[in-house]
């Protein structure tokens, strides 16, 4: 279901973007999440699967428009008609961006990660979230939450936990920009 984006250059012998293959592709996707080239049976890049992604994000906030729809055809149809204001209408604003952000990629671009990523920290800075937030599921629990890490952290220092946005930078070490920006394949 999944196919390299890049290969070597025959000339070269580096690493480079696999050119997009003519004509109509195989479907690969859901058709619930897929983007619109995916329909097309356009080839599939980096884009696409951010796309999916997004998709995915509306479904967890509001559902779909379409997420009743089993047809391809129809679902296609939906989503084209479908304005942004429609598919995030009480969606964070920042998927807007994000939205408006993607429309702009081409298969062979390198998405901003970082950029979507700071989109999404954004959003959560603003309504005072947290990565070690409960879950809606458990709200309604009156125990502490406990994470791998605090428990193994109580277990060999003799000292006080670590605060909240501490332990939240050593749950997620790999979010800073260098990271992001790292460019491991050079593409």
């Amino acid at each position: 279901m999944a196919r390299s984006f890049v290969a070597k250059d025959d000339a070269t012998g580096k690493l480079a973007i696999r050119k997009p293959r003519e004509g109509d592709q195989l479907f690969r996707g859901t058709p619930r999440y897929c983007s619109l080239n995916t329909h097309y049976r356009k080839e599939q890049g980096r884009v696409d699967d951010l796309w999916a992604w997004l998709y995915m994000l509306v479904e967890l906030h509001i559902g779909l428009p379409w997420n009743r729809i089993g047809n391809e055809k129809v679902i296609l149809a939906q989503k084209e008609k479908c304005s942004k204001e429609d598919l995030f209408r009480t969606c964070p604003r920042e998927f807007f961006k994000i939205h408006d952000y993607l429309k702009t990629l081409k298969y062979e671009d390198r998405p901003d990660y970082y950029g979507l990523y700071s989109e999404c920290l954004a959003g959560l800075k603003r309504v005072h979230g947290s990565f070690l937030d409960r879950y809606e599921w458990e709200m309604d629990t009156n125990e502490d939450v406990a994470t791998a890490l605090s428990i193994s952290e109580s277990d060999w220092k003799p000292h006080k936990p670590l605060g909240k946005s501490k332990l939240a930078h050593k749950s997620y070490p790999f979010t800073t920009k260098a990271v992001f920006e790292k460019n491991i394949l050079m593409l």
